[in-house]
Order: C-alpha cells, then sequence, then structure tokens
C-alpha cells in the first residue's frame, strides 16, 4: 500500500469513530500537495489544524486575523453570551449535511498561536455525501466553476446570499475523483463538487453567478478540497449577517444555529445528523404531541460513504435518462407519445408546476416537458416539435421560455401566479374544463381530488401524487399544514369531487385540516407511509386496487431528489404504470417487498441517470420481480 492510500485510511477510520475531533492523535500519516511530489511527514492533530487555520479569504479557511479588529463572531446584530460565543436564534429549518455527520462548537477557536479565529463550525461527513442549501437564496460566486471532471482544481466552494439577508459561505467541496482511486487527485471537477442541476446551469450559463437555489436543494458534495487534508472530508460552514464578502468579518456562530435545526427539523436527505444515533428524518406521517411533525424511523440499510458504482450492467430493467433533468424528461415523453397536440411546458428548477401541470398533460393526452424559464431549452423545443404540438400551457413563472414557445409558432396559454394554492386553483379549474370540455368545474366527470402540501419539501409526496394525478386526471391542489385556505375550500366545493385523497403524513398535512375536510365532503382517505418511499408505495397500492394490470409497468426514481421523475406523471398514466421511489445507496427491502407481491410486474424502467440511480441497487429491485 502506498504512504498516500495508507494515510487516506488511517484517517478514514478516525472520521468514521469521532476521533478526529479533539483528540490529539499523532500517528503519523502523510499529507501532499499538488505542488510537491514528495509527501510531508505531519501528524493527524497536525493535519487538522492546518485544515482549520490560514488566515485570507483566498485561502477560504474560515479564519481571519484578529489583529487590530473585532473579536471572531462580534457584530452589530451579534450579541456574545457569557462565555464570549455568538448567541443566535435559529434562522434556518434545514440541517444542510447529509448523512453521518458530526460537528462539535469550534467557533471562535484560537488559531495560528492566537492570531486569528475559527469563523465556522466544521460538519464533519463523508466524500460525495450530499450537501444542500440552508436556506433560498442567489449564488455570489463558486470557486473554479467550470473546471470539468478530468481537469485538476485545487478547491471548490459556494458563496450563498440568502433571502433572509444573511450568507452562507460552503468550504472544502469535493475535488477529487469519487472514491480517490489515485489519491486526493484533484481531479473530480465541477461534476463531482457541485449538484447535477447546478453543473447543467453552468453549461448553459457559463457562469454560477446569480443562480437561484432553494431551500434544501441539493448544491454540491462533501470533500476535503483547498487547505483541508486529504481524507478529512467536511463542510467547513459560515453564516454571516449580512451580503458580501465583508460580512464574513462579523460572521454568526453557526453551532447554535445547526444544532437547533437538526433538533426540530432533522437532517431532510439524510439517515443520520448529529452522532450515530440519531433518527433518519424523511417525510414522516405520524404526530408528535400537539401535532408536531416527527421523524421517519432509523433505516435498518447502512447509507453508502461514495457514489454507489455504475459499473455493473443493468439487468431486468430499461433505464429512461438524459444527462440533465430536461433531457429527461423529453426521453420520458418520446417514450410514452408518438403524437400530441397539446404539452405543458413547466419550470425546470422546481417540482410545483410539474405536478400541476400532471393532469392537465393527461387531460389532453400529451406529455409535461421541463425548460428553464429564462429562455426555450433545445432539448424541449425539438421534442414539442417531434410530437407536432400546436398548444402549449405554461405553468409557472418563466417568462423567457413563453417568449421562446411564442416565437417557435406555438399558441402558449399562460397559467401563473407568486402564490402555489392560488396556482393551484387556476390549474385545477383548467383540469376540469379540459375532462368535460365545458366551462363549469362542476361538470368534471372524474370527480377525483389530490391534496398535497405546498411545502417546497414535500417533493416526495408530489412526485407519488403526480402519477396518481395523471392517471386519474384529477386536478391538484395545495394546502398549509396546519390551515386551508378559504380559496382552496371553495375550489373543492366547486370541483363537487366524489373523492379527496391526501397524500403524505401529519408532518404534511395534519389531522386539523384532514378532520375538516371529512367534516365537509364524503369521502375524504390519507395515502401515506412512515416515510417518502413507503409514502410512494402506499399510492401505487391504491392504484393497483383500482387496476391490478397496471402493475404491468412499474417505474423506479431515486428518493434522494426530485429532478429526473418530474415529469413522469403523464407518462406512466399514458403507458399504464405505477412509480415507486428507491434509496439509490440502500437495501429498499420495502420496495422489493412491495414489487416481489404484486402479480405480473413484466416491465421494470428506471429513471435517471448510474449518478442518482445506480445498476447495482436497480438490479437488486429488478430480482424481485422474477
Amino acid at each position: 500500500m502506498t504512504r498516500l492510500n495508507m494515510r487516506t485510511v488511517v484517517l478514514s477510520a478516525l472520521i468514521a469513530t469521532g476521533l478526529y475531533v479533539g483528540s490529539g492523535v499523532t500517528a503519523p500519516v502523510q499529507a501532499t500537495t499538488p505542488e510537491a511530489d514528495e509527501p510531508i511527514e505531519t501528524t493527524v492533530q497536525e493535519e487538522i489544524d492546518a485544515a482549520q487555520a490560514v488566515g485570507t479569504v483566498s485561502d477560504y479557511s474560515g479564519d481571519v486575523s484578529l489583529a487590530g479588529g473585532k473579536q471572531a463572531g462580534e457584530g452589530e446584530d451579534t450579541p456574545i453570551d457569557g462565555n464570549g460565543k455568538a448567541a443566535r436564534k435559529s434562522s434556518i429549518d434545514i440541517f444542510p449535511i447529509q448523512q453521518n455527520a458530526r460537528f462539535t462548537d469550534t467557533f471562535g477557536a484560537s488559531r495560528g498561536g492566537g492570531t486569528r479565529r475559527h469563523l465556522g463550525v466544521d460538519v464533519m461527513s463523508k466524500q460525495m455525501n450530499e450537501t444542500y442549501a440552508a436556506v433560498s437564496g442567489t449564488i455570489r460566486k463558486v470557486k473554479n466553476e467550470g473546471v470539468h471532471e478530468g481537469k485538476y482544481a485545487s478547491s471548490f466552494y459556494l458563496l450563498l446570499d440568502g433571502d433572509d439577508g444573511r450568507s452562507y459561505f460552503y468550504v472544502h467541496l469535493n475535488n477529487d475523483t469519487p472514491g480517490r482511486p489515485k489519491g486526493c487527485d484533484g481531479k473530480g471537477g465541477m461534476e463531482n463538487a457541485l449538484s447535477p442541476r447546478l453543473v447543467e446551469y453552468y453549461n448553459q450559463h457559463k457562469t454560477l453567478q446569480g443562480a437561484r437555489v432553494e431551500r434544501g436543494e441539493h448544491i454540491g458534495y462533501v470533500g476535503s478540497s483547498g487547505n483541508a487534508s486529504c481524507g478529512v472530508d467536511h463542510i467547513h460552514l459560515e453564516i454571516w449577517p449580512a451580503h458580501g464578502w465583508d460580512a464574513q468579518k462579523r460572521a454568526l456562530n453557526p453551532y447554535p444555529i445547526l444544532k437547533a435545526a437538526y433538533d426540530t427539523h432533522g437532517a431532510p436527505y439524510g439517515n443520520n445528523g448529529i452522532g450515530n444515533n440519531s433518527p433518519k428524518p424523511s417525510e414522516p406521517s405520524k404526530p408528535e404531541a400537539g401535532n408536531k411533525p416527527t421523524a421517519e424511523k432509523p433505516a435498518a440499510e447502512k447509507p453508502a460513504a461514495e457514489k454507489p458504482s455504475s459499473n455493473s450492467p443493468l439487468e431486468g430493467a430499461e433505464r429512461i435518462s438524459s444527462s440533465e433533468r430536461i433531457g429527461t424528461a423529453a426521453r420520458l415523453s418520446a417514450s410514452s407519445f408518438k403524437t400530441a397536440t397539446t404539452a405543458v411546458v413547466v419550470p425546470a428548477d422546481t417540482y410545483q408546476g410539474a405536478l400541476l401541470g400532471a393532469p392537465l398533460a393527461a387531460a389532453h393526452n400529451g406529455p409535461v416537458l421541463l425548460s428553464e424559464t429564462g429562455r426555450l431549452s433545445e432539448a424541449t423545443q425539438k421534442e414539442l416539435k417531434r410530437l407536432g404540438v400546436r398548444n402549449v400551457y405554461t405553468v409557472g413563472t418563466m417568462p423567457g421560455a413563453s417568449s421562446g414557445l411564442t416565437k417557435a409558432g406555438f399558441k402558449v396559454t399562460t397559467v401563473d401566479h407568486k402564490d402555489p394554492a392560488v396556482l393551484a386553483n387556476k390549474v385545477a379549474e383548467l383540469v376540469a374544463q379540459s375532462n368535460e370540455g365545458k366551462s363549469e368545474l362542476s361538470a368534471i366527470e372524474n370527480r377525483h381530488v389530490i391534496l398535497v402540501s405546498g411545502d417546497k419539501n414535500a417533493w416526495p409526496d408530489a412526485l407519488a401524487g403526480s402519477v396518481l394525478a395523471a392517471t386519474d386526471k384529477a386536478p391538484v391542489l395545495f394546502t398549509d399544514r396546519d390551515t386551508i385556505s378559504d380559496q382552496t375550500l371553495e375550489t373543492i366545493k366547486d370541483l363537487n369531487p366524489s373523492h379527496i385523497s391526501v397524500i403524505g403524513g401529519t408532518a404534511r398535512v395534519s389531522d386539523k385540516v384532514f378532520k375538516k375536510l371529512q367534516s365537509q365532503f364524503m369521502l375524504v382517505d390519507r395515502l401515506s407511509g412512515p416515510g417518502r418511499v413507503e409514502t410512494a408505495l402506499a399510492v401505487s397500492s391504491y392504484m393497483v386496487s383500482k387496476n391490478p394490470s397496471i402493475t404491468n409497468r412499474v417505474f423506479v426514481a431515486t428518493s434522494s431528489n426530485y429532478p429526473d421523475a418530474l415529469a413522469a406523471g403523464p407518462a406512466l398514466a399514458a403507458q399504464g404504470g405505477v412509480l415507486v421511489l428507491a434509496n439509490p445507496s440502500g437495501s429498499n427491502s420495502a420496495v422489493r417487498e412491495w414489487i416481489s407481491s404484486q402479480n405480473g410486474v413484466d416491465n421494470l424502467y428506471v429513471i435517471g441517470g448510474t449518478s442518482v440511480m445506480p445498476n447495482a441497487t436497480v438490479n437488486a429491485i429488478a430480482k424481485s420481480a422474477r
């Protein structure tokens, strides 16, 4: 074993046991730099100290010189408690790192013999675990954007200007080849540093500056780039009280903010937060006392440390994918529709438009396609032309795409509103009209209504509900967790439904809202499970109960993110199929048991590429259908 590989193994073992934080371990390991051919002898503790103690923003270590300046954490809106720590009330409800994350309060810790102080918190995790946007906002800068896989980049970081007025600085994003087969080669490129959507955005716009990200959205991968030591994988996170680089001097202590976010809401997409005994938060359905959301039961499966291998051949399933979500939607359309006169085009960066548009597209026997909001995406235009589409509905705010559609000769009907609940009511009316060819909402033939949470993190329920909505051509409406608006109630009354299905557990739509619906309408049921995977299975089971032959075609999509399956609803409705969500790095016992219990699963399809749903994962699921 080479000295470099031995070093990686030692550090990884320390990370796995949690001994790397303040351990004082002095076992010799090897550190290398791109500029030096020979490794430099050091110790684990020295490696960690070095990874946290460099004093300039350009080195992005999270430390700045205190000479002649304020104490770290001190600022106009940053009161200091009796222990010298920045006392802040939590302002986020997303724990921004996936799986097995550990962190301690090192904010303000002395560095460089007392000349510097640590201005962030190091959230230790594993290489290629995902990191998420703590809040919605706009990207100010990404270090080394445009450096692609195979080319050397010393580091990647991302600075997010939050809509809450603060800045969020994510440092040490991955820059190495996943798994580090050749050690810390720095050749992972932006494809292994940033989320697929951000890579796609850069390829289209040639910059990430100004790109919007939404709270809870996957934005990057954990690594050890920059001055972090190879194998000491983590995200150094800073929170600044204002936008702009100068605000770093008044950095807030992230620790109480992160801990409060995890304690209250959990890590949304990982199975562990602080320590190894934390529950796996997901899409829970059983409330705690007082109707508070509860976390999903801990998963029995152990998540993989890195992206699962896609080297094994795909067996017993067919893959529908492209290099990005817009192309995948076009291929889903091509697999389901030979021709169509009408299609629905929605923004590619949110799920609400695709969910609302699914029954509208199905009512017109056409697809849902995705596009950038600022312009009409080429893959979408090509698919519209192939289908022979003449009429296009756009659902959501996408002025550039709508203009492009008009210029391309399509008749465009724009449906938009800044309030998603109001937008849903408007689309519901169009679905009713399309189903009957009449303007009266009460004339809808299939009087089934789907109700889901309008929260941006409720996308797993939305994916499952979109297939049911498209299959039944049932309008979709949004509600808050604890309150359903009078306007939405009036829309439901106008629709005169014979059946209302609430998708998701009480953490998304409370018993209070559910009982209010029951008091006013004849048949109201809830389709949910203890987590996002089980909720999707509950929806599929309901669909099978109505049409057992529908299991002839089962489609599998990742439970980790929504982009690939955004357009699945009308496509699956056209083919006659059901959707299941699966953990890309887990055993998926619930999914396999469900599939094995069905009769006649003759065709299995996977939506998305191997990076989001590896062949090995799909092959294990496919065996259940044999």
